[in-house]
């Protein structure tokens, strides 16, 4: 007997009297050519929406190339910085900017020196998107 089992999500093949009693304590529906169809549009609609935003994810990392961020920091003797720049301010600068994006995700190493700098974002569904950063001393 096959039976799609609710927590699980999928379809399974059990013996009857397992089937059945998986089906009369709610734990399983019984396949049938409704249930099937409805998994498939289930399943197509799903498709569809990750599609989607992974089409939007690849247009937000396009548009983040062409961004240059520009940070004013205090230097004090010899053209040292006080601290370091960190993902929290470049956050908010992107926000600035209008995009929203977490400073976990923003990948880079300490900037402890005025200069130019590329920060790579990582974002969903594997795709990494880049800007570049520029520090400039006050």
């Amino acid at each position: 007997m096959q039976v799609f089992l609710i927590k699980e999500n999928k379809i399974a093949d059990v013996a009857d009297g397992h089937g059945k009693f998986l089906v009369k304590s709610g734990q399983a529906k019984s396949v049938d050519a409704i249930l099937l169809a409805q998994l498939k549009a289930k399943q197509q609609s799903q498709e569809f929406h990750h599609g989607q935003d992974v089409a939007k994810t690849k247009e937000i990392a396009e548009k983040l190339k062409s961004v240059i961020i520009t940070l004013q920091v205090k230097l004090g003797a010899n053209n040292k910085m006080f601290g370091s720049v960190t993902g929290t301010e470049i956050a908010e600068k992107l926000a600035e900017q209008g995009f929203q994006i977490d400073k976990k995700s923003l990948l880079f190493d300490a900037i402890k020196d005025v200069g130019e700098y590329i920060i790579k974002v990582k974002m969903s569904h594997g795709i990494l998107g880049q800007f570049k950063l520029k520090v400039e001393g006050k």
